[in-house]
């Protein structure tokens, strides 16, 4: 059985309903072969009365239905029942294409990655591919040629002709447009120095014996304080990492000193005492400090990307 997160098309940045039926529509013919075939295939799709209804009650006003408008309460139930539209407030066709900025954010969220997993590659064939169409705001775009597509998919993907991102770029562009990252956990960049520094995963913690005393690496997930009858202050919270989670308890006299990092810092290493009882397994905290992770945001390679603005602009000159 494969345990691979299927995200929906709904999580892409920026996605419009409208393009997501048209993704589905195109997909109808057969799975998509290349970034090329999917460009060419998105371009001027037209869509089935059903997916119009479907863009009808799922975009919000004032294209989609407000739950206002008389005439269409007036006709739902000709149309099947009290969330049925109206059939004749619908446009009778629409052609829809999958605007770049959309598969721009497809190939940074790795929807091409089975296809090809060099994602900037992909970007840089993108703007290529897109000048196949003509342009996006004229209302005259084609379909591209099969041949030329894949000649220009050929040009940017063919070994060493474009480096990849860095992985931790990767992550967070990939976490830019979706809002989580299915590809993997932010702590599985930070394992191997964990590990130097002796810092131990969540498997590690749960394997761990009652009273050992280790320090375990996380996310933190969900601080909280509840008060509590004898009114000393308890802090609970749920260290994350690539291999699961892990409980953790600051009592009063840990809170006081170490309470604070919790709440400031996303990342955190915990020292503790492993207590195990008929309930599970906790870390009870006696320390905590932060796990420095700014440098886990590159910034862009600049002389990359100048030299795919010079590419761009010698194509345009040409």
């Amino acid at each position: 059985m494969s345990k691979a997160l299927r995200v929906g098309l709904k999580l892409i940045r920026g996605i419009s309903q409208a393009e997501i039926e048209a993704i589905l529509e195109a997909r109808k013919s057969g799975p998509f072969c290349s970034l090329g075939d999917f460009v060419r295939r998105t371009t001027g799709v037209r869509l089935s009365r059903e997916a119009i209804e479907r863009i009808y009650r799922m975009t919000p006003p004032p294209w989609g239905y407000s739950g206002g408008d008389e005439a269409v309460v007036s006709d739902r139930a000709a149309v099947g029942g009290s969330d049925a539209l109206a059939r004749s407030d619908l446009p009778y066709e629409m052609t829809v294409t999958v605007k770049r900025d959309t598969i721009e954010a497809l190939i940074l969220a790795g929807t091409f990655d089975s296809l090809h997993s060099n994602r900037r590659a992909l970007l840089w064939a993108l703007d290529d591919l897109i000048s196949l169409r003509g342009k996006e705001d004229s209302g005259m775009l084609l379909q591209p040629d099969p041949e030329e597509v894949e000649r220009v998919i050929h040009r940017y993907t063919h070994e060493g002709a474009v480096m990849d991102f860095p992985p931790m770029q990767k992550f967070w562009l990939e976490y830019h447009v979706l809002g989580l990252t299915p590809s993997c956990h932010i702590m599985s960049h930070l394992r191997e120095e964990l590990r130097k520094r002796k810092v131990r995963s969540t498997a590690d913690f749960r394997a761990a014996r009652n009273g050992e005393r280790m320090w375990v690496g996380g996310l933190v997930i969900r601080p909280h304080r509840p008060p509590t009858r004898s009114g000393t202050r308890v802090l609970f919270l749920t260290l994350e990492d690539e291999c699961g989670m892990a409980p953790v308890t600051f009592f009063e006299r840990t809170y006081r000193t170490w309470g604070h990092v919790p709440f400031q810092e996303p990342l955190i290493a915990v020292h503790g005492r492993v207590q195990r009882q008929v309930r599970g397994v906790t870390l009870i905290a006696d320390k905590a400090v932060p796990i420095p992770w700014s440098r886990l945001c590159p910034q862009e390679d600049e002389s990359v990307e100048a030299k795919r603005e010079e590419a761009i602009e010698a194509r345009a000159r040409g």
